[in-house]
């Protein structure tokens, strides 16, 4: 009757412990599939923000070059709207003698002057403006690129996590 009981109790152990085992196995496969799953999307998410990153440098690049052209379209507008402006005044200097005419090239030369300025104040804000873009451009992707870094950095804890997970389970099966 003594044997009996002790068989039975070490069936019940035994069954315990494949129990165990089992729902150890099963536990851990869980937590791998979800960390799995986690690590993929961060990658994925890494990835997406990578690609933002990348096309954020090139609408700065494209900032700057646009910032370029329209720096040299200015000079060149500003020496023209000079020569212009030289070109009244040169010609009121010949003009002096019929005092209406004068008077017509002078207001020409004005408003060429104050179109000049004009051109040129709107030339300065053009580019802060492009200068700022080119600043949170730059930011943004900065940023991005941190996000990708953080990402993965997370993958990478989570993948010792789910190592530390699967030495626990064998240290549980073994143990056991």
């Amino acid at each position: 009757k003594f044997e009996r009981v002790r068989r039975a109790w070490v069936l019940a152990k035994t069954d315990k412990q494949t129990h165990m085992q089992d729902a150890t196995e099963q536990a851990v496969k869980r937590v791998d599939d979800i960390y799995s799953k986690k690590m993929a999307d961060l990658k994925g998410m890494g990835l997406v923000m990578s690609q933002q990153a990348q096309e954020m440098e090139g609408a700065v690049m494209s900032s700057k070059t646009s910032s370029n052209m329209l720096k040299t379209e200015t000079i060149r507008q500003r020496n023209l709207t000079k020569s212009t402006v030289a070109n009244i005044k040169a010609a009121l200097a010949q003009v002096e003698k019929v005092p209406r005419a004068e008077d017509v090239m002078h207001s020409d030369a004005l408003t060429a002057e104050a179109n000049s300025m004009e051109i040129n104040r709107l030339v300065v804000e053009t580019l802060s403006d492009l200068d700022d873009a080119s600043t949170r451009s730059a930011r943004a992707s900065y940023i991005a690129l941190q996000a990708v870094h953080q990402a993965t950095q997370n993958a990478l804890k989570l993948k010792s996590i789910g190592t530390l997970i699967d030495q626990a389970a064998k240290e549980v099966t073994v143990g056991a």
